[in-house]
């Protein structure tokens, strides 16, 4: 259940464009094609390998209970944190 929320999350954070969607773009235009996907295929490699590594380390974290509450609460108060500031 955790694999799907955070790849889920993932997926939506690589919707909105940032430094890859540059990179990207500026391959495609002043590249020949192929190095566009070439550069797509080594983003794509690299975010399955973060994801891959986000999982594993939680998985890890939460087999100690100690660590795994200092996390939710920290989780949490940067979470209140935004909330309040955004609110400002």
């Amino acid at each position: 259940m955790e694999f799907v929320l955070i790849a889920s999350a993932h997926f939506l954070a690589l919707l909105s464009p940032g430094p890859d969607f540059f990179l990207i773009l500026q391959a495609a235009l002043r590249l020949p094609l192929r190095y566009a996907f070439l550069v797509c295929a080594g983003i794509a490699a690299a975010n399955g390998i973060y994801l891959i590594i986000a999982v594993l380390g939680l998985e890890t974290v939460r087999a100690m209970s100690a660590p795994m509450r200092v996390l939710q609460w920290l989780g949490s108060g940067y979470l209140i944190y935004v909330g309040i500031m955004l609110l400002r």
